[in-house]
């Protein structure tokens, strides 16, 4: 049994125990995301850093994997 996600259009396939899942066999599709962080602080917003650096705080840089949407399958009769 297979389906198109509603939200990106990949592939969806039933697992039993997990249910729709996408390609890669997770129930969520994830995306990078650029975050910037120093202690007890952390932002997605470039400014916010940037004024932390000018504050003198020790800022760092990474890329997290975030939850970007969960598999919702296509059902026939329904509108797109």
């Amino acid at each position: 049994m297979s389906t198109i996600c509603v939200w990106c259009g990949q592939p969806l396939r039933w697992i039993n125990g997990k249910g729709w899942v996408h390609p890669d066999g997770n129930t969520y599709a994830k995306k990078k995301q650029r975050v910037w962080y120093a202690p007890g602080l952390r932002t997605r917003d470039p400014e916010v850093a940037q004024a932390w650096i000018q504050a003198g705080l020790e800022v760092h840089e990474a890329l997290v994997d975030v939850d970007d949407h969960c598999a919702l399958p296509f059902r026939r009769g329904e509108r797109t």
